[in-house]
C-alpha cells in the first residue's frame, strides 16, 4: 500500500525501473524479429538482415571474449557468459565494479555501451563459453541495447536508440520513456519512491 494517499499508484505514475528495463529490452529484440529486422539465432558478429554491417561493430572495444560465437538469444537468456562490469570487480577499478568506480569519480558520468563492453574486452573478462552456464549480466543486456539501436537506426535511416524504439514502437498509452542521459535524473510527478532493503533491516528510500 502507498505510504500516503498522494503516493497511491495511478495509470500515470512514474517508476524507477532499474533492471525491469530488461523485460522491455527483450520485448524490443523480439519485436524487431517479428518485423523481420533481426534473427535472435544469429551471432552478434553476423550481418544485419539486408545490410553489410554486423549487429555489433568491429573494433577493440567490442572484442569481448567469445564474440564470434555468441548469439542474440544467448544474450537474452544470460547464457552468453558476458562479464558484468556493472556488478563484478574489474581490474584497475580499486577492487570495485567499473560503473561504481567511475561514478565515485564522476557522479554525472555518461556511460556508453561501447565503454562498458570495452572493459570486458580490455581485460578479456568472461564467465564461461556461450551456452555453458547461466550468469546474470547487465553488460550482456547493454549489448542488446546496442543491437536494437543499430538495427532500428538502419531501418529508420537516422540515428536511433533503444529508448527511441521503446517510445516509438512499444509504448502507446501510457507512453514508455526511458531516459538515456546521465543528467536526466528527476522523476516527473506523480512518481513512486523506490525502497532498497539491506541486511539488519536497513531500508533506503530513493525519492526524486
Amino acid at each position: 500500500s502507498a505510504a500516503t494517499p498522494a503516493q497511491a499508484v495511478a495509470t500515470n505514475t512514474t517508476f524507477r525501473f532499474a533492471s525491469n528495463t530488461k523485460n522491455f529490452t527483450a520485448t524490443a529484440v523480439l519485436l524487431l524479429q517479428q518485423m523481420g529486422l533481426l534473427q535472435i539465432t544469429n551471432r552478434i558478429v553476423d550481418l544485419m538482415p539486408g545490410a553489410a554491417e554486423p549487429y555489433l561493430p568491429a573494433g577493440t572495444n567490442w572484442a569481448i571474449p567469445n564474440k564470434d560465437s555468441i548469439t542474440i538469444v544467448q544474450l537474452l537468456r544470460h547464457s552468453a557468459g558476458v562479464y558484468d562490469v556493472d556488478n563484478e570487480l574489474v581490474p584497475g577499478c580499486s577492487n570495485d565494479s567499473y560503473t561504481s568506480w567511475m561514478l565515485a569519480q564522476d557522479p554525472a558520468h555518461q556511460f556508453t555501451q561501447e565503454e562498458l563492453a570495452g572493459q570486458a574486452a580490455r581485460y578479456q573478462l568472461s564467465y564461461f563459453a556461450p551456452d555453458q552456464g547461466y550468469h546474470y549480466s547487465n553488460t550482456g543486456y547493454s549489448l542488446l541495447a546496442e543491437i536494437v539501436a543499430r538495427v532500428y537506426s538502419r531501418h529508420m535511416g537516422t540515428a536511433k536508440t533503444l529508448s527511441d524504439f521503446l517510445y516509438e514502437q512499444v509504448g502507446v498509452e501510457p507512453a514508455i520513456r526511458f531516459p538515456n542521459q546521465a543528467a536526466d535524473t528527476g522523476l516527473p510527478e506523480p512518481y513512486s519512491p523506490g525502497t532498497q532493503y539491506y541486511p539488519s533491516n536497513v531500508a533506503v528510500v530513493t525519492s526524486n
